[in-house]
């Protein structure tokens, strides 16, 4: 998992040469599911984001998984399905 997790990382190097922007509200399961550049961004942003709504400051191999599952298990079958919806349901509630 942690060289998974770096590859995520430095696979993002590339990607912050281009501009970019996206608003996370809008972000769905099939734009993670069809680029997994963009999927490494977001899982970091969304663990930043519910670290922000928890006011915590840890982050580990274990929590970036249960993220990933979270994730994962909102997107079956539900292309549309917003990203921060899922995190705010299976996450923040």
């Amino acid at each position: 998992m942690k060289k998974w997790l770096l590859g995520l990382l430095l696979s993002t190097v590339t990607v912050t040469a281009a501009a970019w922007e996206y608003d996370m509200a809008e972000v769905t399961c099939g734009d993670i599911q069809e680029d997994k550049e963009l999927a490494a961004i977001m899982l970091f942003w969304l663990d930043g984001y519910v670290s922000a709504e928890q006011d915590a400051t840890l982050i580990s191999e274990a929590w970036l998984e249960e993220l990933g599952a979270a994730l994962q298990e909102g997107c079956q079958g539900e292309k549309n399905r917003n990203l921060l919806d899922i995190v705010r349901k299976k996450i923040l509630e």
